[in-house]
């Protein structure tokens, strides 16, 4: 994990981890500590990371959620009430490049909750990768179809928001102000799509 320094454009290390154990694929703050999402495209499954005091002083590793069990997690979201949701994603590299997987929710002390979204046809996520948390929305790229879900997080009910139309068209995503949305895409011409606040393709 590294930290750039934005008063002076010097990059530093904040912590390696050990033996390559861990390869990041999300970052959250939870105060002054940073939880680490795992990377799905090089198998690297398990619990979050949490690196304690990552924002100063002395850094430690430790698992972050206990309970359910995560593959990788691309996907990493904090609710209001410190929930943790998590991009639960399987991908297979080397068979069928293919994603699946759910979206779980777990409590501000890590422990496992439930699911939010389930994978498959019945709610359009096919491999949860970005998510991000605007009020009581939950906002979520599908990688597979590139398509972006939205779930009422007091329900839990999960319904189309926008697709980018380009299958691995949507990966990481930003919430903006004023209710849209931006989103990468993870291959092809690895455009960016801008989504307005109704989920219209800008």
């Amino acid at each position: 994990i590294k930290r750039l320094n934005l008063a002076n454009n010097s990059l530093s290390t904040v912590y390696s981890f050990s033996t390559f154990n861990v390869f990041p694929g999300a970052l959250v703050f939870k105060g002054n500590d940073l939880l680490v999402g795992r990377n799905p495209f090089f198998g690297d499954t398990g619990p979050v990371v949490k690196l304690s005091n990552a924002t100063g002083g002395s850094v430690s590793s430790s698992n972050y959620t206990t309970g359910g069990s995560l593959a990788s997690s691309p996907g990493l979201a904090l609710g209001p009430d410190g929930s943790l949701y998590v991009s639960d994603q399987t991908y297979d590299f080397h068979q069928t490049y293919t994603a699946s997987g759910p979206v779980l929710k777990f409590d501000a002390s890590g422990q496992y909750v439930g699911q939010v979204i389930a994978s498959g046809v019945a709610t359009g996520l096919y491999g949860p990768t970005g998510i991000g948390i605007q009020g009581s929305t939950l906002f979520t790229a599908s990688i597979m179809n590139g398509a972006v879900l939205k779930t009422n997080l007091l329900d839990d009910s999960t319904t189309s928001f926008g697709t980018t139309g380009v299958p691995f068209g949507a990966s990481p995503l930003a919430l903006l102000a004023d209710g849209g949305l931006i989103v990468g895409s993870a291959g092809g011409a690895g455009d960016i799509y801008r989504f307005n606040g109704a989920g219209l393709l800008v």
